[in-house]
């Protein structure tokens, strides 16, 4: 299972994140989902499950294999 998607980075300030969400907005970005963490629960269902950051950790892909 492959999940693609935008979060709130770690290491960047509040300021620039929010920057980031208003100009990503069209695209139905919020402040709100950049806090969900799918990859946890993906260790409930998964044996092994691999976070990458890309974009200076605004996008991950988390992959689960059985």
């Amino acid at each position: 299972m492959v999940v693609l998607d935008l979060k709130m980075p770690v290491t960047w300030p509040l300021w620039l994140t929010k920057l980031g969400v208003a100009i990503t907005r069209p695209f139905g970005v919020s402040l709100d989902l950049g806090e969900r963490q799918p990859w946890l629960e993906m260790r409930r269902w998964f044996r092994q499950v691999s976070v990458r950051e890309l974009y200076g950790g605004f996008v991950y892909i988390a992959v689960g294999e059985k």
